[in-house]
């Protein structure tokens, strides 16, 4: 598995993963008239626009692996100036339990401490239990009030 920067061509596949992710994993969580809005195409217009206004300060990578993609991670700095964030880590949902997340998530808090950040920054919604357990087995703890956001409720996670 190859670990890189995105390139502009990558998008339409970062948009379909997200799009496909975020079903699989709030299907139960969040409402039907939300989930319906998550297009690859809706996804892939939201990562562009995203990404060429945060260029400077953010950085996309992917996962690929016999020449796809498998999932890739937005990280950069946050609302703290000593905590960079781990935005997104979205896996398609075919490489779930593949080994795709954890150097995804490593190469992702890589670049965060090749910025200075020693401490890290994610939020998971509360019911999406995978997700959970990944984060905690790889060194996330549950720290704080999260949001609410589409009828979910997002924990805040921290990791040294």
């Amino acid at each position: 598995m190859i670990i890189r920067n995105a390139a502009p061509a990558d998008l339409p596949t970062i948009g379909e993963i997200d799009a496909l992710s975020q079903m699989y994993a709030y299907q139960d969580v969040k409402p039907a008239e939300y989930l319906a809005t998550l297009t690859p195409q809706a996804r892939t217009e939201a990562w562009t626009e995203r990404r060429a206004n945060e260029a400077d300060t953010h950085h996309l990578l992917v996962a690929e692996e016999d020449g796809q993609i498998k999932g890739f991670c937005y990280v950069g700095p946050g609302q703290d100036p000593a905590i960079g964030d781990l935005y997104a880590l979205f896996v398609h949902p075919d490489a779930l339990g593949g080994g795709v997340a954890k150097p995804l998530q490593g190469a992702g808090l890589t670049v965060l401490s090749g910025l200075g950040y020693r401490r890290f920054l994610l939020y998971v919604a509360e019911q999406n239990h995978r997700a959970r357990r990944f984060y905690e087995k790889t060194g996330w703890y549950a720290e704080g009030e999260g949001f609410e956001s589409r009828g979910a409720k997002f924990l805040k996670y921290l990791h040294d």
